[in-house]
């Protein structure tokens, strides 16, 4: 069954404390309240490597570090980490660019609440169905544990995707 709770935190980086507690509430009424809030960029790619996290929401305008580079950077080495972009460009170009680097929503601030809910909900939900569509791939095809060995002594096997059937 599908919940729109995620497993992990979700992280908004923000330049602006304003906007990183604006994202914030938004998410919090919505539930989720295992949210990480990001004011420097540069802590961004340490983070990512030491936890694991459901998702970022990233601005594009920052200093040290643009969330345009952030986001190329996790296109190549955090390809499974949904990405929502949340700026104030409102420029198509720049929205493709984003698109094409993998992000999976262009939101433009300020982004009301229920449009913001609306994006975290289906990247949530994407990721609950990868995570499930991944143990039924192990269950099945990996071979696991029979249920009742017993009624299979009569077949000698060896092959776990013929165990996987059984």
């Amino acid at each position: 069954m599908l919940s729109n709770t995620p497993l992990l935190p979700i992280v908004i980086v923000d330049d602006e404390a304003s906007a990183l507690k604006s994202f914030e509430l938004a998410l919090n009424s919505h539930g989720w309240n295992h949210v990480i809030c990001i004011q420097d960029s540069r802590e961004v790619l340490p983070l990512l490597e030491k936890q694991k996290v459901e998702m970022l929401i990233l601005d594009l305008t920052m200093p040290h570090v643009s969330g345009t580079e952030i986001l190329k950077l996790m296109s190549e080495s955090h390809p499974e980490i949904p990405v929502i972009v949340a700026t104030g460009l409102n420029d198509v170009k720049i929205a493709v660019e984003c698109m094409k680097l993998g992000a999976v929503d262009y939101l433009l601030k300020p982004v009301e609440r229920s449009r913001l809910g609306a994006s975290v909900t289906h990247v949530v939900e994407m990721r609950e169905l990868k995570r499930q569509n991944h143990q039924l791939k192990q269950q099945l095809l990996m071979g696991a544990a029979l249920e009742h060995p017993e009624a299979f002594d009569a077949i000698t096997t060896r092959n776990p995707r013929m165990c996987a059937i059984f």
